[in-house]
């Protein structure tokens, strides 16, 4: 069993990780960013674009996440109450922020792919760049959804403290 001090010092090193770890990657999605948007052919790049805004906001919100929970815990370690609920609340957002992003960017970055591969294969065959283009933006516009959906899911799961339910709803994912 360990000591609330312990405990106050893992989560202090959660955070010098977090910071070590996303501090030291959101810079290069970030120089990324401005290089795609000033290159001239940006607009040939936007799922990328969309893909690195995406990533930083992840990055973000997982700082202000680690941060928020170490001095969360601190207080509450030195007897200050105040604001508990929400900064519960702060938490439960960032995470959410930070799962959507992460997942949406992964998606999109997989279809933006799968897209390029589907459109070779079409010209190969030498039919029409965009027979099938409804088909994929349906298939992207419901698998962003349910990122999406199934990210709120859990928040509200955990808004409400069912974090079984919580737990099985993020392993959908």
């Amino acid at each position: 069993m360990t000591t609330p001090t312990q405990d106050l010092d893992a989560l202090n090193e959660v955070r010098i990780v977090a910071y070590v770890l996303y501090g030291s990657t959101l810079p290069i999605y970030i120089v990324i960013l401005v290089k795609m948007l000033s290159s001239k052919d940006w607009r040939h790049q936007i799922p990328l674009i969309i893909v690195s805004l995406l990533m930083i906001l992840n990055l973000a919100s997982s700082i202000v996440f680690y941060q928020l929970e170490y001095t969360a815990a601190e207080k509450y370690f030195n007897g200050d109450l105040s604001h508990l609920e929400l900064v519960k609340q702060i938490l439960l957002a960032c995470n959410f922020t930070g799962n959507t992003g992460f997942f949406l960017a992964h998606w999109i970055f997989a279809f933006s792919y799968l897209a390029l591969s589907h459109r070779l294969e079409l010209v190969s065959k030498g039919q029409p760049e965009d027979s099938h283009n409804c088909f994929l933006n349906t298939v992207n516009a419901i698998v962003c959804l349910i990122n999406v959906a199934i990210c709120a899911l859990v928040w509200v799961f955990n808004i409400k403290l069912q974090f079984k339910a919580g737990e099985i709803t993020f392993d959908i994912l």
